[in-house]
């Protein structure tokens, strides 16, 4: 059992990883900070999630907060007369079954078709709703993960709704 709790660990940590690279990456990246439209801010709205998993909201709460600023650097001036606030608001998130049982855990009504843990939301740019979605393959093993590899997979789905966004806009 401890073997397994370690290789789980192991394959967090390395996910982890990879998706600090790519944001990383993405932060770095001179076009993606450089296109599209200029924000005075951004905000983020979790009101349309429903009450649930109080630490998967806290986590959602953070990553967008502190990624969407970095990733979006380029785009963000407080200054600029008349330019729109960019208003985030995810609206379901689905966590896939990782054992051979069917179902998963998810909040928001969301439900996955493809073995995917999956978030969708919008992304309110002056008035207009831009539907944002990102899916990630899960830590395959038990439905019983520590919480450390739970809390991965909750952030690198994060964070790549954070990539699907600054695509879309």
């Amino acid at each position: 059992m401890k073997s397994q709790v370690s290789l789980f660990a192991s394959k967090a940590a390395l996910m982890l990883l990879g998706g600090a690279a790519l944001l990383l990456a993405t932060v770095a990246s001179p076009a993606s900070a450089q296109s599209g439209a200029v924000f005075q801010a951004v905000r983020v709205d979790l009101s349309g999630l429903p009450a649930g998993a109080v630490q998967t909201r806290a986590d959602i709460q953070a990553c967008l907060a502190n990624g969407l600023p970095r990733v979006l650097a380029g785009r963000l001036n407080p200054g600029a007369r008349g330019a729109p606030v960019l208003i985030v608001r995810p609206t379901d998130i689905y966590f896939t079954s990782t054992s051979n049982t069917s179902g998963g855990q998810g909040f928001g009504g969301g439900t996955s078709q493809i073995g995917l843990d999956e978030m969708s939301g919008d992304a309110i740019v002056g008035g207009q709703r831009i539907v944002i979605k990102a899916a990630n393959s899960p830590i395959s093993g038990s439905n019983t993960l520590p919480e450390s590899v739970a809390r991965v997979r909750t952030l690198t789905l994060c964070n790549n709704f954070i990539f699907a966004l600054a695509r879309k806009i």
